[in-house]
Order: structure tokens, then sequence, then C-alpha cells
């Protein structure tokens, strides 16, 4: 049987990427990551290096990305599925929450048309470039997908209804005694 070489590789470039970038995001960088897993430095970069016959384990870059409180690994692998990745909202949401996101997303959009103005200066957009725009357009999906979430949950009576209760059974007594 032939093998594609997706099927044999043991541990991709990106993954190890995306990795050490997490990484270098803590404070501590190797030696705070380390200290996370309960490994030794070395044991760190020896599972980081190309071509090593050690691999990273998933569990120790879900440990490193909730250290380096960036959601890099997920996002890349949506990427990588042709996709992007839209954290839930947080239940309790109100108007204010609302119009952050709003001005968080029109902040984003200025910085795309920033980008876009000075990356087509010159009449080119190399590869860099695409790359940046691309990263930059994805981050204004999640954004536009949050807002919208947010939106639906606070105005839309069919979410509230699906949202968790988290109001006290007092409150909820009190409610029903009004309906």
């Amino acid at each position: 049987m032939k093998h594609e070489h997706w099927h044999i590789e043991k541990q991709p470039q990106w993954y190890s990427r995306v990795v050490k970038q997490m990484i270098t995001k803590l404070s501590g960088g190797y030696k705070e990551a380390a200290e996370w897993l309960g490994i030794t430095e070395n044991s760190v970069y020896n599972r980081l290096r190309d071509e090593g016959d050690q691999v990273f384990p998933v569990g120790f870059a879900e440990v490193i990305q909730r250290a380096c409180g960036e959601l890099l690994l997920v996002e890349e692998m949506a990427r990588r599925a042709g996709g992007v990745f839209v954290p839930s909202p947080e239940v309790e949401v109100d108007r204010e929450d609302i119009a952050a996101k709003f001005h968080e997303l029109v902040g984003k959009m200025g910085e795309l048309a920033h980008r876009w103005n000075e990356f087509t200066a010159d009449g080119v957009i190399d590869q860099q470039e695409r790359e940046e725009l691309n990263y930059i357009g994805e981050q204004l999906q999640v954004l536009t997908l949050g807002y919208l979430s947010l939106s639906y949950r606070y105005f839309c009576p069919s979410e509230k209804g699906n949202a968790p209760d988290s109001r006290s059974e007092a409150s909820v007594r009190q409610k029903q005694c009004v309906e």
C-alpha cells in the first residue's frame, strides 16, 4: 500500500512551529513550559526537534496553550482544515459587551484597511503580506461571528431560552409570579 506523505508524518512541522510560538509567549519560555508539563527543559526541546525521534503530545500542547492564554493551536488546526475557530461567547452578556465587541470588530476592519493600503502601495502583494492579510481577515471573521452570536444571545428570545439558566431560584420564582 502506498502511503501519502501526511500518513507517515509523525509530528508535522506546522505543529512544532505553533507549539514553539506558544512557548515563546510564556514569560519564562521553555523553562516555564517544562515546569507546566512536569518534564525537563531538555525534554521540551527534544520533543520539538525537526526529525527528532520524540513527539510533543497534543495534551502537552493543550497545557501550553492554556498557560500562554492564546488559542494558537486550535486556530491553526481550524485554518488548516479550511475554517476558523470561533470561541463560544460568555453566557451572561449585556449591551455593553455587544458594543465592546462591535468596537473591536471596527478596529480590526481598520487594521485590515490600513495594512491593505500599505501592502498594495507598490502594486504587488507578496507571500508574507498575503499571509498577514489572511490572518487579519480570519481574525475579522471570528470577531464578526462573535459579535453576531452575542447579539443573538441577547436580543433573540429563542437564544435566551437555550442558554443555561444562571438565575437564583428566588429570581426565577419572582419572574414566574410576575408573568
